[in-house]
């Protein structure tokens, strides 16, 4: 696992705060099929918090962390990539997002 951000050069999590229906986020389709994907990719994830912000508190919403780098030589992105994203580039799941981190 990848000790820092900086290492890493980003974090990709999917955070389903914004989600249009307002459901629990454990009964989502899109989050239930990515988690799927996730173990049987063994792509290690953890239950993590929204970015912070000094304005707003938010609760937990779905958000989860995958130690993928955000690297286009690096086998493991592009395979995360595939599976979040068309071949045209269109997302995959109209409520999921894929945000990278500052270092």
């Amino acid at each position: 696992m990848h000790e820092s951000c900086s290492e890493t050069c980003s974090i990709s999590i999917f955070d389903l705060a914004d989600r249009p229906n307002f459901k629990d986020y454990a009964e989502l389709d899109s989050r239930k099929c990515v988690l799927q994907w996730f173990d049987a990719q063994y792509a290690p994830w953890r239950e993590c918090r929204p970015y912070a912000s000094e304005t707003v508190t938010h609760s937990y919403a779905g958000a989860v962390f995958i130690d993928v780098p955000f690297d286009e030589g690096d086998a493991e992105y592009w395979k995360v990539q595939a599976f979040f994203e068309y071949p045209d580039g269109t997302m995959r799941f109209d409520d999921v997002q894929v945000l990278r981190c500052a270092p």
